[in-house]
């Protein structure tokens, strides 16, 4: 996403991310966990986590990372972006938006996807991919109303030092098959 020259997140481009997050219907359930202090920030999602921990239910996601490379060399710089969601405002809004005032390390950030059509009620239902950001702090937090949703909307970006991604099969019944892992740890 890019920024405005005060560093601010440029409104056309936090349109375009409510258009991706918004394009159709993705087959998947995304649900957040923000802990900050060893807490984990509450909205307003119902549904029941096999830890026992409330999610936050958001509508889209975007990350991505590249490598600077000259001529092929194999010690390529490689830069993260920061990861970036969208979702529906609700009573989690104002916690999310003080850490951001605060500049407060949230402990962890976990994005995960469910593939839709389980038993919400279940609490064995296990992600087929998952996204977990550690050291992590909000960057940026942009409140919007849209026309697609009705609702305010709002769209938070996290800078993290540890970004791990695990994927896997999701079986029939919503149970993981083997899980693979790719952890990016920043050496600064």
């Amino acid at each position: 996403m890019s920024m405005t020259s005060n560093g601010v997140p440029d409104p056309d481009d936090a349109l375009r991310m409510l258009d991706l997050a918004l394009g159709g219907a993705s087959g998947c359930d995304l649900v957040m966990l923000i802990e900050h202090s060893g807490t984990p920030i509450e909205g307003e999602l119902a549904r029941q986590f096999e830890d026992g921990k409330p999610r936050l239910e958001i509508a889209g996601y975007f990350w991505g990372g590249h490598q600077h490379s000259q001529s092929g060399r194999a010690a390529a710089a490689r830069a993260l972006s920061n990861f970036i969601v969208v979702r529906r405002t609700d009573a989690a809004t104002a916690s999310i938006a003080s850490l951001l005032r605060v500049n407060a390390e949230a402990g962890k950030v976990i994005v995960s996807v469910y593939k839709s059509g389980g038993d919400v009620k279940s609490t064995e239902a296990q992600s087929m991919l998952e996204f977990t950001m550690e050291k992590v702090r909000v960057t940026s937090h942009m409140l919007l109303t849209n026309s697609v949703l009705g609702v305010p909307t709002e769209i938070i970006s996290f800078a993290f030092r540890r970004f791990s991604i695990r994927s896997a099969p999701q079986k029939e019944a919503g149970a993981r098959g083997a899980v693979r892992e790719c952890v990016f740890e920043s050496t600064e």
